[in-house]
């Protein structure tokens, strides 16, 4: 799945954009993810000037799955950042010139991350801003859902390729 957002964004922006990382496979709805990742891809390349580049990292740790989306740009005030997630709110700060928005794709973001069991995380100064969603690979505990068992008692996990770098 990552590949083909990542693909598909650098087709449309004809911008510099690096995927690095393992492949992850999880229980996860694939298709509000795909949605999530290039709604954060998306704002990389709306945010950042012309010609610089972007980069898609993806990693796998302790049961979780995260992809991180970063670009340079103009830092974002840390006193704006959660209004970012707030829907139908644009913050003030630098934008680009010409840069409109709905103020709904990061609120998005942010909801699909938490029905995932997971949050997203940003880290903004001078140099580079960094979006990332971070999940657990089976949310179902940490959502109260209970994992499906085969007769072996070993879980019957539906493998659900949330990205891969392939």
């Amino acid at each position: 799945m990552s590949e083909d957002v990542v693909a598909n964004a650098v087709l449309t922006s004809e911008r510099e954009i690096t995927l690095s990382g393992e492949r992850t496979v999880g229980m996860w709805s694939e298709p509000a993810l795909r949605r999530a990742m290039e709604n954060l891809l998306n704002n990389a390349i709306k945010y950042s000037p012309p010609g610089t580049p972007i980069q898609v990292e993806i990693s796998c740790f302790d049961g979780r799955a995260a992809w991180k989306v970063s670009n340079q740009g103009n830092a974002i005030p840390n006193d704006q950042i959660e209004g970012l997630f707030q829907l139908f709110r644009r913050v003030e700060f630098k934008h680009p010139q010409g840069v409109t928005g709905w103020g709904i794709g990061l609120p998005y973001v942010r909801s699909v991350a938490e029905r995932h069991g997971g949050s997203v995380i940003v880290a903004s100064n001078e140099q580079q801003t960094s979006f990332a969603i971070d999940i657990p690979q089976d949310p179902r505990p940490v959502l109260g859902a209970a994992a499906a068992t085969g007769s072996n008692g070993q879980s019957d996990q539906t493998q659900n390729q949330g990205g891969s770098n392939e």
